[in-house]
């Protein structure tokens, strides 16, 4: 069988995550990558699926392409994980894969069956149209099959329409992330450098609103799902002795190779891990350290706005960590945007920072992750910030739990919201307005009511008469008044000639395509008056159209969908001589002068 093994200098070649070979065996895509090796010596594995080959070595030249273009290996791995369940799909159905056609109709049956996923609510509908979008690139790929994609399926594109939270939603949300913010803030109180290597379990008081007992209880490793662990965890509160203990587990000592003491002595060895100790990774204490680290960990994330995967790379030893009178201010390199980001630690969250990296340095040193958690094995660290089983601690007492990239939300909306200005909001998430508004502002009823009310306080007619209309159909007040440095060529505002509309200082852009297509049609107008002028001084029209691209640029500078969207549209009628209705006679005129 040729080498499946994706070669590039971003793998690590002793990582067997990215050897397709597994995928050629039937039952093979159920095996965990680093057991496969093993369990095919050991003749564990089915049998190979030749016709499988050829296709699984189109596949490795498609991720090693992929990866020498400059894409992430984040992605080529989250591509690897979707054939992982492709070729589960292919042996529970017994699809098989000899043809492009083949491919094609096992496709649609993933489709079909992410679908039902989907609908059964046991995906996001987000994920169910990614995951097969993400197959159908690989398999079109590699079958040049055109008729291998996600619009011949029956999946569609969920909306990204955002829908407007209420007053009560949105309060009730604030409520939902300050009683989450209160338990972060107790579980980091109550988990000391001190208390984590006393006596188990570790008690940590939790304001009394929030649990009835008013404390929850943590016995680290003593309480994971290893199997002795879970047999035993009844009897780590109160040491049983060895008579007890032979009665209860008597069944231990049936048809096993060991001995009922051995079975005590294990015992005890757990049981000794509730003893004062300060090494964390023998008395089993290392996901006490992990649960400390996520909770301070969600808070930086909450209190900062630092992006949580830019939080998780920050590195102690490259922390660059200035004092600036009440804050701290820090940088760290974001490759993507091409330079340094800065955030500010807020001077409530001062003395609370300082005392985890004074907890984190005690077990970990001033070297690594800023955020580091300690591996499965207990014995290495990693900044990979896993919150499966932190965030069983919420749900076992039934308490809210918020991922941080939604605490980042409701803190920048919040933010936004206090000060009403999103170019703010955007730059402390160190996005672009743009991103911002697209990915992270959350539409408001309460804002929007408030907006309604200021609009309409200004502009009721029952109050403040009709409002006047310009030439270009924006409001107006009626009222010419020309601006102080309009060129003299041009004519004086006078709320009759358009030209002179545009000098004024009660002349408004809006948000309309209606305008922008007016806008740009008035401009084809100029463009035909200036061509008929053989004078080389100072024109008027080209003037005008100066001012127009001026505005025109303004839209495109923006970098808003709608607004580029808009503008494409009206200079693609522009050049399709379909123009606004206000200026077509008067052009239609000038082309045939």
């Amino acid at each position: 069988m040729p080498n499946l093994q994706i070669n590039h200098k971003k793998i690590d070649t002793s990582s067997n995550r990215y050897d397709l070979s597994r995928f050629a065996h039937y039952g093979g895509a159920r095996v965990e990558a680093r057991a496969f090796k093993n369990q095919f010596n050991q003749g564990k594995v089915g049998e190979l699926i030749e016709h499988r080959i050829p296709w699984l070595v189109e596949i490795k030249h498609y991720f090693e392409d992929y990866l020498e273009s400059g894409k992430s290996l984040k992605t080529c791995q989250s591509g690897i994980n979707v054939l992982i369940h492709f070729f589960r799909l292919c042996d529970e159905k017994e699809l098989q894969l000899k043809s492009s056609d083949d491919i094609k109709n096992a496709f649609f049956v993933y489709a079909e069956s992410q679908l039902q996923r989907a609908q059964l609510k046991i995906i996001k509908k987000e994920s169910a149209y990614d995951l097969t979008l993400s197959l159908a690139r690989i398999l079109t790929s590699i079958t040049q099959d055109a008729e291998i994609t996600i619009e011949n399926t029956r999946l569609q594109r969920p909306s990204k329409r955002k829908k407007a939270l209420s007053h009560e939603d949105d309060k009730q949300n604030l409520n939902e992330t300050f009683k989450f913010g209160n338990i972060l803030f107790d579980l980091c109180k109550g988990i000391t450098s001190e208390k984590i290597v006393g006596r188990l379990p570790l008690r940590i008081k939790i304001r009394n609103e929030h649990i009835e007992e008013g404390e929850i209880e943590l016995w680290g490793c003593l309480h994971s799902n290893s199997k002795y662990n879970q047999l035993f965890k009844d009897d780590f509160d109160k040491k049983l002795p060895r008579k007890d203990f032979y009665q209860k587990y008597s069944f231990l000592g049936n048809g096993n190779n060991f001995s009922l003491g051995h079975y005590y002595k294990l015992y005890l060895s757990l049981y000794k891990c509730r003893e004062p100790n300060t090494d964390l990774t023998r008395a089993k204490r290392t996901s006490i350290f992990n649960y400390r680290v996520l909770a301070e960990y969600h808070l930086f994330v909450a209190m900062t706005k630092v992006n949580p995967s830019v939080a998780a790379q920050l590195k102690r030893e490259k922390f660059d960590y200035k004092p600036l009178g009440e804050k701290y201010q820090i940088r760290q390199w974001k490759n993507r945007k091409g330079g340094q980001i800065e955030f500010e630690i807020p001077k409530p969250y001062r003395k609370m920072f300082e005392d985890y990296l004074e907890f984190r340095d005690k077990f970990v040193g001033k070297h690594g992750w800023l955020f580091p958690t300690y591996q499965s094995s207990g014995t290495s660290f990693s900044n990979k910030l896993s919150n499966i089983n932190f965030k069983k601690i919420f749900t076992e007492y039934g308490l809210p739990w918020i991922p941080a990239k939604n605490l980042r939300k409701t803190g920048l909306n919040l933010l936004l919201r206090l000060t009403e200005d999103e170019s703010l909001a955007a730059e402390v998430g160190s996005h672009s307005r743009k991103t911002f508004k697209e990915h992270y502002e959350h539409p408001s009823q309460q804002r929007a009511n408030i907006e309604i009310v200021r609009f309409w306080s200004i502009n009721d007619p029952l109050i403040n008469g009709e409002p006047q209309i310009s030439v270009f159909n924006t409001p107006c007040s009626g009222q010419p008044d020309t601006i102080e440095n309009k060129p003299k060529e041009v004519i004086d505002s006078n709320c009759i000639n358009p030209s002179g509309c545009l000098f004024c200082k009660h002349f408004r852009d809006i948000e309309s395509f209606d305008y922008l297509w007016s806008l740009l049609s008035f401009k084809y107008l100029k463009i035909i008056e200036s061509s008929t002028l053989r004078s080389q001084q100072n024109k008027a029209a080209n003037l005008i159209i100066e001012n127009i691209n001026k505005r025109i640029d303004w839209f495109k500078k923006a970098e808003i969908n709608k607004y580029t969207n808009w503008i494409n549209e009206a200079e693609t009628r522009i050049d399709e001589s379909e123009f606004h209705p206000n200026w077509k006679f008067l052009i239609d005129m000038a082309e045939n002068y």
